[in-house]
């Protein structure tokens, strides 16, 4: 359960408690990866006004308490995340919700022990674009210290991609166990922000074991140029077709965003990286090799009996050693 109480004379608290219970009510249990409300009470009593938001219980407690208990995720365990994550950012920019507070102390588990049972909570600050504005703008600076986007510190007129630079922020966290942007003062801290070299503070950061394709998804999120940075926005992609039996050109159209269209996030290599398998059949026997066991030589049972195959299994085995850095992306 959610208390919140403030006095009638205090208008800006008074309006950011009724601002929240509208979001919730707008939301309405609507997402798999937001907080549902089971139910809430609002009444003015004396000079105060009290509202009661009864939440669904989440026994993992928060994102931030479990990375500090059980150490940083896993890749795959920050993959899954991140497109929960994603796709509730990408709903509530549909409702025009910008939420402005997206860090680990927010981010809820619905499971004990379970870091992939994320769901989105506190919508205390978020903000609710009228129905005749088309984007979700604001000046307000908010949020908390360590993943306000650029664009607020240097308080600029911003928009849904400041939700998209605290979910790289919360990325970094998930990964390494502690956050990018550090400074002994608040000064200090919005300093190293604006001008934080993302590509050479994920290079120096050799201890972390940070993916390629995860540190290019993060050196696109964390850009402070905001028209350059990832969106969640559904984009169109036209693709055309030529028939083969004709001239006809057939266009179809293809939604995505950046983040959930990023080669790391959908598990695949780029075109040069691909070659260096020579074909598919190599990625195919190596995620066998890990359902099945096939090359495990201390069961008989499944030992391969085909020589010609043994021979490919030789083949793969030395290519492995060679390009063990392709092959931990895709067992991942």
């Amino acid at each position: 359960m959610k208390l919140m109480c403030c006095p009638l004379k205090k208008t800006s608290h008074y309006n950011c408690f009724k601002r929240e219970l509208f979001i919730m009510k707008t939301i309405n249990n609507k997402h798999p990866y937001i907080v549902k409300i089971l139910d809430y009470h609002e009444k003015i009593w004396k000079k105060y006004y009290i509202v009661k938001l009864i939440l669904e219980y989440c026994e993992g407690g928060n994102l931030f308490e479990y990375i500090k208990i059980n150490g940083s995720c896993t890749h795959s365990e920050a993959r899954v995340i991140i497109i929960k994550l994603t796709k509730t950012i990408q709903y509530i920019n549909s409702l025009k919700i910008m939420h402005r507070d997206i860090k680990p102390e927010n981010i809820l588990l619905r499971t004990k022990d379970n870091i992939k049972s994320v769901v989105l909570s506190d919508f205390g600050l978020a903000k609710i674009t009228p129905s005749n504005q088309a984007v979700v703008k604001s000046r307000s600076v908010c949020g908390s210290d360590f993943y306000l986007a650029p664009e607020i510190i240097k308080n600029k007129e911003y928009g849904i991609k400041i939700d998209i630079w605290s979910l790289g922020v919360l990325i970094f966290f998930i990964i390494t166990g502690k956050v990018p942007f550090t400074g002994k003062n608040a000064n200090e801290l919005y300093n190293n922000i604006l001008k934080a070299n993302i590509p050479e503070l994920l290079s120096k950061e050799k201890s972390l074991n940070i993916q390629p394709g995860l540190k290019n998804l993060l050196e696109n999120i964390l850009v402070h140029d905001p028209e350059k940075r990832f969106s969640v926005i559904k984009k169109r992609k036209w693709k055309k077709q030529r028939w083969k039996w004709g001239h006809e050109r057939v266009e179809w159209r293809d939604d995505c965003s950046d983040i959930l269209n990023h080669r790391w996030i959908r598990g695949t290599l780029t075109s040069c990286e691909f070659k260096i398998f020579n074909s598919a059949s190599y990625i195919k026997k190596l995620r066998l090799d890990k359902k099945r066991n096939t090359y495990d030589d201390d069961s008989k049972e499944n030992q391969i009996k085909d020589k010609s195959f043994e021979k490919e299994k030789d083949s793969f085995a030395n290519m492995k050693k060679k390009y063990t850095f392709f092959l931990k992306k895709i067992t991942n």
